[in-house]
């Protein structure tokens, strides 16, 4: 109710809408944002953040580092990596925390929890990881967390949920796994 009282006041004050991927832009126009008003901004990342070369080779586990929630499809990870026999560590915390604990236990995965990390941590999380995994289960705008991994010179493993599949290239975790 609130959004269709002042939609028009905001359509008539704002020349064009910016999305950050074409995902969003659709989002956007589905919300009744005219699509010839959206342009698509994509998130980027700074020439500092890009790694001379990847040194995935050598990784010795897949990296998940978000929020632990149902929508992000954690849960999807862990069955990867309990099935595929390939350790898998989750930085970030969240609701899902105690069951995805619980659930590698149950199947026996190679899972690590490791909760909140900072960014100098998370650097070398990623330094010694051979791939990142995005399994979102719910539609992205444009993850971070596959644009910094992939700028680390990280392969990213990832759903084809939301602007995911704009981010080129990807594999399709949940079908894989499914």
């Amino acid at each position: 109710t609130a959004l269709s009282l002042h939609q028009p006041r905001v359509f008539e004050a704002v020349d064009r809408f910016a999305a950050l991927s074409r995902y969003g832009r659709g989002q956007l126009a589905l919300l009744g944002v005219p699509a010839e008003s959206i342009e698509v901004v994509p998130n980027y990342m700074p020439d500092a953040a890009f790694a001379e070369r990847s040194n995935a080779n050598a990784g010795e586990y897949a990296l998940y580092a978000g929020r632990l929630s149902p929508e992000k499809g954690v849960e999807t990870a862990v069955t990867a990596a309990g099935i595929a026999g390939i350790p898998l560590k989750l930085a970030g915390e969240g609701p899902l925390s105690h069951r995805l604990r619980e659930q590698a236990a149950f199947a026996g995965a190679p899972v690590e929890l490791l909760g909140r990390v900072g960014a100098d941590r998370l650097t070398e999380l990623r330094a010694g990881a051979a791939l990142a995994v995005i399994p979102s289960l719910s539609g992205e705008m444009l993850p971070f967390a596959a644009l910094e991994a992939m700028a680390t010179g990280l392969p990213v493993v990832a759903s084809r949920k939301g602007s995911l599949p704009e981010i080129h290239p990807l594999v399709d975790l949940c079908n894989a796994v499914s």
